[in-house]
């Protein structure tokens, strides 16, 4: 089903956040295409598809393959090229970016931008990021991704697992590492491709991520949850509600099977009993799994 309007205004709420760690805030300007889409009419919307053609939809990758293989199109999926092209119309943009895999769109965006008397957007695309499984492309769906706002502790922990063959495309997209250098790091993991060379290299690109998410904090810092007095008594916290109040789970129940399974840590102690208190008086190093570690924090 499709996502609500508070959903859709949610999801978009994280990504801006996720952005501004990257962009300068100062002379950023979020706009929002609804605020433009929703006022076209049934007459506009036709105007609008009059600019393209069937034969050209079908030169998309993705509509091309499904539809030589017979597979089910719904006519609702060949609107979408119109209404980004749109945005590009509204905004007169002049550089639009994205990933190759949106080169169709880009382009076709161009075209409509010619046909309403506008010069077209220069496109400005980057390859596709390789996730932490060194197959398939990043994706939280399938569990091979780096979050932003992750930890600089759960970030260093993906980066040391991922395939070798990701550090120099890592290196290339993620980093401010000047293309030369990028060359010579490629050209001593052919040369030395030992441990050493490969978990030193690792190592700098870990740095260099951490340096641009995490501003002054190192690969060994971990996220910092503040208990508050009225969540505790005497500075004791039950594990249960510790690892629903730092969302690790969404109930009590999900942190019962958790806390049962034993994959529940306290300061490296495994917490088998649902009852056990955590003591506050010092900071204590929470961990669900290897990927989700807070440090608890009283006051």
């Amino acid at each position: 089903p499709p996502l609500s309007v508070e959903e859709v205004k949610e999801n978009a709420r994280t990504y801006l956040e996720q952005v501004k760690k990257i962009l300068n805030q100062d002379t950023l300007q979020v706009v929002d295409n609804s605020t433009w889409l929703n006022e076209l009419s049934l007459k506009d919307v036709i105007k609008l598809l009059s600019h393209g053609t069937m034969s050209k939809i079908l030169e998309h990758n993705t509509f091309k393959d499904r539809f030589n293989n017979t597979e089910s199109i719904r006519m609702h999926e060949f609107i979408y090229p119109f209404l980004q092209a749109y945005d590009s119309i509204h905004l007169q943009a002049d550089v639009e970016l994205g990933g190759t895999d949106q080169l169709f769109n880009i382009a076709f965006g161009r075209e409509l931008q010619k046909e309403f008397n506008q010069s077209p957007q220069c496109a400005i695309l980057m390859p596709i990021l390789t996730g932490t499984d060194g197959s398939q492309k990043m994706s939280k769906s399938l569990n091979n991704y780096i979050g932003v706002n992750e930890s600089p502790i759960v970030m260093t922990q993906k980066l040391l697992n991922m395939p070798d063959s990701n550090i120099v495309l890592y290196f290339k997209l993620l980093t401010n590492t000047k293309p030369e250098k990028v060359i010579e790091i490629e050209n001593e993991l052919k040369k030395n491709p030992d441990t050493k060379t490969v978990l030193d290299f690792k190592n700098m690109l870990i740095d260099e991520i951490i340096s641009i998410y995490h501003p002054g904090m190192s690969k060994n810092d971990t996220d910092v949850f503040n208990i508050s007095p009225d969540d505790c008594e005497n500075k004791k916290l039950n594990i249960t509600k510790a690892l629903t109040l730092t969302n690790f789970v969404k109930s009590n129940r999900e942190a019962v099977q958790l806390i049962q399974s034993g994959a529940i840590k306290t300061n490296e102690t495994v917490i088998t009993d649902r009852l056990f208190m955590i003591d506050l008086s010092n900071p204590v190093l929470l961990k669900a799994g290897k990927k989700r570690i807070v440090k608890l924090v009283f006051g």
